[in-house]
């Protein structure tokens, strides 16, 4: 990585819904990461680890948690929309 990014700092400010994604194997931005950022964000808000996911094959493992979590964030499946972690 060659440029710094402030994100824990700065993810409080997004004013749409979250979905962060993260796999248990992602040798490139440690796990622990993305659940600051899930834990520094506002509402609604969603996190989703990927066991066995590296940092290019989360979609490719958990294309079904990814599908779930869209459906409960954004309210896709009738009911209204929810945050969530594991």
């Amino acid at each position: 990585i060659t440029q710094r990014f402030e994100a824990i700092e700065r993810v409080g400010r997004i004013g749409s819904p979250l979905l962060v994604v993260h796999g248990s194997e992602d040798r490139l931005i440690p796990p622990a990461l993305g659940r600051r950022l899930y834990e520094a964000a506002a509402e609604p808000k969603a996190f989703v680890l990927v066991e066995g996911g590296s940092h290019h094959s989360t979609n490719a493992i958990g294309q079904g948690q990814y599908r779930q979590a869209l459906t409960e964030l954004f309210g896709l499946g009738g009911g209204e929309p929810v945050a969530r972690a594991p």
